[in-house]
């Protein structure tokens, strides 16, 4: 077991809770997650595609994001930084990230080894026969977080 990830659950709350047919919306998870240096990378987030376009992606990744940043006197752990990794290609997933407060750091390169018949970047010869992609690196940080990030998040969470 990977003591550094956690997932959960997304339950749309205004469905019937009862029967998850109905309100399963998704997962969200952490990983790499480090209370020594109160840092943790957002991920996985997959919205059902019933669910997408509403408030739920806000709503979920909302309510990690305080539970992360949040000091312990407000219910949260203090973490310093919360991360965000993501294909560049995929669009959707880093808007979601800045919409939701966090800041695009850069492209780290050769992040990743990709299944067979999956397209990528050729890895070099000797280097596997694995292609490979980039990632985009995004984070909020708790500097951010106490000036006004918290407020962004919360006005998310709450509209309709």
């Amino acid at each position: 077991s990977d003591k550094s990830s956690i997932l959960w659950a997304i339950v749309d709350k205004t469905k019937d809770e009862k029967d998850l047919k109905l309100s399963l919306a998704g997962i969200i998870g952490l990983m790499k997650c480090s209370p020594e240096h109160r840092v943790a990378e957002i991920g996985p987030v997959i919205v059902l595609p019933g669910f997408q376009g509403t408030f739920i992606s806000s709503n979920a990744i909302g309510a990690v994001l305080k539970y992360l940043m949040d000091i312990p006197a407000e219910g949260g752990l203090g973490f310093r930084r919360a991360a965000w990794s993501a294909n560049p290609d995929n669009q959707a997933s880093v808007k979601v990230a800045e919409r939701m407060g966090l800041k695009l750091e850069g492209i780290q390169r050769w992040t990743w080894c990709l299944p067979e018949g999956k397209e990528g970047r050729e890895g070099g010869k000797d280097r596997g026969d694995a292609n490979g992609r980039d990632s985009a690196i995004l984070a909020i940080c708790w500097d951010d977080w106490e000036n006004g990030g918290k407020e962004h998040v919360e006005k998310l969470i709450e509209r309709p």
